[in-house]
């Protein structure tokens, strides 16, 4: 179904393509799920991680907790830095 999906917006967006497909949430977790995605649609597949663009001062401190609880994180990420129009 989600190949279906590419595939269609590849057909109809004649410029543009999908180069990679970031997965995020509890799914993201389990174990070569990334691999598994990247086999079926032929495209690189990766855990997202929304502290990417980020400087933290003392990481050091977080950064396990981060790297274990990171793709939960879009979300609540995203909500905290938005803007009020």
């Amino acid at each position: 179904e989600v190949r279906r999906a590419f595939d269609f917006y590849e057909s109809s967006s004649k410029k543009r393509s999908i180069g990679k497909v970031l997965i995020s949430g509890g799914t993201a977790k389990f174990k070569n799920i990334d691999k598994f995605i990247s086999e079926r649609l032929k495209i690189p597949v990766e855990a997202h991680n929304p502290f990417t663009n980020f400087e933290i001062e003392d990481i050091t401190a977080l950064d396990e907790k981060i790297k274990q609880s990171n793709v939960f994180m879009p979300v609540s990420i995203g909500l905290s830095v938005r803007r009020k129009k």
